[in-house]
């Protein structure tokens, strides 16, 4: 169980990526949250994916700082799963990440469906590590508390990205089918 509420403040230095309301159009501004993301993703979260002679410098100072910081325990003794999903970050999250960066401030068509997707994944996987924060018997409340609220927003706001995504998709299939496009033809009357 996650203790107290203090979880729910997000860590004073995490910045989350921008990410408007539902009746607003996807926006780029600001662009430097809109690239956080993949920043973030290839410095620090991928870092061990590298061999070692080519991990840049950056990334090792800053792992030793965000470990040394939290003691999140996904960097120092990650289980095999969280392996498994630092490879599907590098694989679909980051390539995605940089997809979004360019396709939406150009409203690229698949963006409500891309969103959906990616939402659904950045939940499945940041539930997990939250759940799994909760069994940390060896650590502190205020500790988990920390790691919480590196965590949890990440969470809410795939929650709320993929509940945003779900009706712009919705809208976007039932104004094809209102328009008589099925399968991407015009039905025949």
């Amino acid at each position: 169980m996650i203790d107290g509420l203090t979880w729910l403040i997000p860590h004073p230095n995490l910045y989350p990526p921008f990410f408007p309301l539902r009746h607003l159009p996807i926006h780029p501004h600001p662009l430097n949250q809109l690239t956080n993301v993949p920043l973030k993703q290839s410095v620090i979260d991928l870092a061990t994916l590298y061999p070692p002679a080519l991990t840049p410098a950056v990334s090792t100072s800053l792992r030793t700082y965000y470990i040394t910081s939290f003691g999140d325990r996904f960097f120092t003794a990650p289980p095999a799963w969280f392996r498994a999903y630092m490879y599907l970050e590098a694989l679909y999250h980051l390539p995605v990440s940089l997809w979004f960066v360019w396709n939406i401030p150009r409203g690229h068509p698949l963006i409500g469906l891309n969103l959906l997707v990616f939402a659904l994944e950045t939940a499945v996987t940041t539930l997990t590590c939250v759940v799994d924060t909760a069994e940390w018997a060896a650590y502190s409340r205020k500790q988990r508390n920390d790691i919480y609220s590196l965590y949890v927003p990440y969470l809410v706001l795939a929650g709320v990205m993929g509940v945003d995504a779900f009706f712009r998709v919705k809208a976007q299939l039932l104004r094809a089918a209102a328009s008589g496009v099925v399968d991407g033809k015009a039905k025949r009357t």
